[in-house]
């Protein structure tokens, strides 16, 4: 922050010593932004959770915790949880947040987060700034965030550390042995355990008879390890023995639910062909399907007790869900002369995490490699005019995968339960990259692959920016630009591997409806579509901070955002398009025209590859000045008020779903149709006579089966069918503008 110092100079002796030391809390008295500076001593002395930064950056009034990194403390996050840094200011959503690291962008550009956090030993300080923001920085409206890494200095100095954190102290997670069978010995408490551990070493750069870099060359470097070993208690029904069976005999009376002393309505099974009842609840052997049979047998494992409510979990254990976080930073520094300093920052993270799950068959395994360079070269050319130019990248690469993921031993189709295809690419069969198992809904157990969708990210920010700083007297000038390409390589989908819904529409149980192979719904695959964005934004300012008299100072400026709209290198966007609503945008507004001649709708662009590479909406230019009033009355009393126009700019996220689009992707959604067959008085829970029904399928219409899950031996996969699209508008903005006026009153 800017802060005023007056103060006189005295010539002194050489045997005096001046010390100046201030505690009370600095003043703000130069400039209207609103916001607080994180600085070393803080950064160092005060525990945080997980050691990562943003535990500190919600002590700054009107901050907390973005939602990707966890709302509650701060250590969720993506990929690697605990290793993001998310922030939300003044209800501003954390993806309109800018975060940059030694003046180099940091964020990934899908989600517009940090997916790692250098190491709190490394850190010099960092501001936030939540409102009233100068015109030197644009491209969001969130919390502007500003981290200076450490340099060398012409001592050597070294911190060795390790912080530890286990559960010796700490008490049993509450539903660790909930419930547990008094016969069953407890589970032992869950593990908690972290490790964080390494260094940070500076100093001038020194080689013996070669080369005395005091006064001139420094370096540092840090390392620093979080080992995370927690155990995450979860409970399952993995269905009873005798379900597994086929029978349900148990539920043609009244069960009890749960610990509750209250009891649940019988179940009456039903054969959905007839709509007449299972005799005595019981799925013959013949016609348990054998697809469902080898999805239990093989996906999901055996239950560990019985409780007295057949429903109720059956299954519980602390399953371990390591972390491996590693983080690295190297800085050297040179002074070519008074007039020229440069230096170049390399700071990298490489992290893995494997979450694991109750059922052991679906493990999640995710790596992280995070790469920010960040260069600096400072020319004085007087007193009075100073430039930096600075050049740097983020490089963000995430993989997600599962014992499935390229297993070229594994193949869908062994499984029984139906040919899954991505019938909007020519009915293919999934690659051994996109296979894994189907997600079966509705049933009490999980089965599908947790991967959920997410497959891979490659994601390049390359920055460039100048910026000249001149002294005129009573004003402060500032004027300067940047650009930013951002270049992706995405592998991603909704509905990697499709899925099949289970209910009770079919049997009257949905578990029986698995047994008995009967699907209530069915989602075709979409296998792994890639999409290859490209995005290219500039920024200008102007800003002066004009001291109009010793306790008034005015801060104006303008800021221009050129915003080019993203697209697709490839030509793998689409976009739904109505006729006559292109507003000059190539490849928009032209329609389909039918034989008789009307228009309708359409997908746009219609060509793919480099004829299809083309942007779904204009680029955009935002004008936006700024302003702000700061005035001191007296030494411990400070008014500031601000105002100005501010741009949200969308994440990349938002368009990287327009590939999910014919002809390349896109998922068919299957139904199967019952109505009500019977109405069947029982004896109910409460001991009153209820009414149970059972369900037939509607006569003409397709029967779902696994055996034929997407009706293709029936032909209608073939035939044309309802497919999810997405829209923009031809005229979208790319940014959601905000006005904002601020106003502060602050004394010590």
């Amino acid at each position: 922050a800017q802060v005023r110092r007056d103060f006189k100079l005295e010539v002194g002796t050489v045997a005096e010593t001046v010390e100046v030391s201030a505690n009370t809390v600095q003043l703000n008295t130069e400039n209207a932004t609103v916001g607080g500076v994180i600085e070393n001593k803080r950064i160092i002395d005060l525990p945080i959770n997980g050691r990562n930064m943003v535990g500190l950056a919600v002590l700054i009034p009107g901050v907390q915790f973005g939602e990707r990194t966890g709302r509650g403390d701060g250590m969720g996050g993506f990929p690697i949880p605990g290793s993001g840094f998310s922030v939300s200011a003044n209800g501003q959503r954390e993806t309109f947040q800018v975060v940059s690291l030694d003046g180099v962008d940091a964020k990934d550009p899908r989600i517009n987060i940090t997916n790692f956090v250098p190491s709190i030993e490394a850190i010099e300080e960092f501001k936030i700034q939540t409102n009233a923001f100068s015109a030197e920085f644009g491209f969001g409206g969130g919390a502007n965030v500003q981290i200076t890494m450490k340099s060398g200095t012409n001592a050597l100095h070294g911190t060795f550390f390790e912080f530890l954190r286990n559960d010796i102290f700490d008490a049993e997670h509450y539903f660790l042995n909930f419930e547990r069978p008094s016969n069953l010995e407890r589970l032992k408490q869950n593990t908690l355990r972290r490790n964080q551990f390494g260094f940070v070493l500076s100093g001038p750069v020194l080689i013996p008879k070669l080369y005395n870099g005091k006064n001139k060359t420094f370096w540092a470097f840090n390392m620093e390890n979080r080992l995370d070993r927690v155990q995450a208690v979860q409970n399952a029904n993995f269905v009873i023995d005798s379900f597994r069976r086929g029978d349900f005999s148990e539920i043609l009376q009244p069960t009890p639910i749960g610990v509750t002393g209250q009891m649940r309505n019988p179940t009456i099974l039903f054969d959905a062909y007839t709509g007449v009842p299972i005799p005595n609840n019981i799925i013959p052997a013949s016609r348990i399907h054998p697809g469902a049979r080898n999805i239990l047998d093989n996906y999901v494992p055996l239950p560990q007790f019985r409780l007295a409510d057949p429903f109720d979990f059956n299954a519980s254990a602390a399953v371990p869900q390591p972390v491996n976080a590693h983080t690295y930073f190297a800085r050297v520094d040179h002074n070519f002369n008074m007039n020229d300093r440069v230096f170049a920052r390399l700071a990298w993270d490489r992290s893995n995490l494997t979450r694991n799950n109750i059922n052991p068959n679906l493990p999640v395994f995710v790596k992280s490699a995070v790469t920010n360079l960040a260069t600096q070269w400072i020319h004085t050319f007087s007193p009075t005019m100073i430039n930096e130019l600075r050049v740097g990248f983020n490089i963000s690469d995430d993989l997600t995968s599962n014992p499935r993921t390229d297993n070229t031993s594994f193949d869908m189709d062994s499984l029984g339960i139906g040919q899954f295809r991505v019938f909007s690419d020519g009915a293919r069969k999934l690659t051994p990259r996109e296979h894994g198992l189907p997600r079966l809904n509705g049933l009490p157990f999980p089965v599908g692959e947790n991967t959920n969708g997410n497959g891979y990210d490659n994601m390049d920010t390359v920055q460039i920016g100048n910026h000249l700083s001149l002294f005129r007297g009573k004003h402060n000038i500032k004027v300067g630009g940047e650009i930013y390409y951002i270049t992706m390589e995405r592998g991603a989908a909704n509905v990697e591997e499709g899925a099949l819904g289970f209910s009770g529409n079919e049997s009257g149980y949905a578990f029986a409806s698995f047994l008995l192979g009967l699907p209530n719904s069915s989602t075709s695959p979409e296998g792994l579509p890639l999409t290859f964005p490209r995005n290219t934004r500039l920024g200008g300012y102007f800003h002066d901070d004009w001291k109009v008299t010793s306790r008034i100072t005015v801060s104006g400026g303008l800021r221009w955002d050129h915003i080019r709209a993203p697209y697709d290198s490839q030509g793998l966007w689409r976009t739904l398009d109505f006729p006559g609503t292109g507003l000059g945008i190539a490849g928009r507004g032209a329609g389909y025209q039918i034989p008789g001649g009307a228009l309708i709708p359409a997908i746009a662009p219609t060509a793919l590859g480099d004829p299809g590479a083309i942007p779904l909406f204009p680029t955009r230019n935002y004008f936006m000045p700024r302003l702000g009033i700061t005035f001191r009355p007296t030494d411990k009393l400070v008014f500031r008020v601000g105002a100005g126009l501010f741009d949200n700019i969308n994440h990349l996220n938002t368009w990287t779903i327009f590939n999910l689009m014919p002809p390349k992707s896109g998922s068919l959604i299957f139904n199967s149709v019952t109505d009500v067959a019977q109405n069947i008085p029982v004896v109910g829970g409460t001991g009153q006579t209820v009414n149970l029904q059972t369900r037939r399928f509607r006569p003409g219409q397709p029967v779902l089966t696994l055996n034929d899950p997407f009706l293709q031996g029936a032909g209608v996969a073939a035939a044309p069918r309802p497919v999810a699209l997405n829209y923009v508008p031809p005229d979208y903005k790319h940014r959601s503008e905000e006005r904002r006026v601020g106003k502060e009153c602050r004394s010590r």
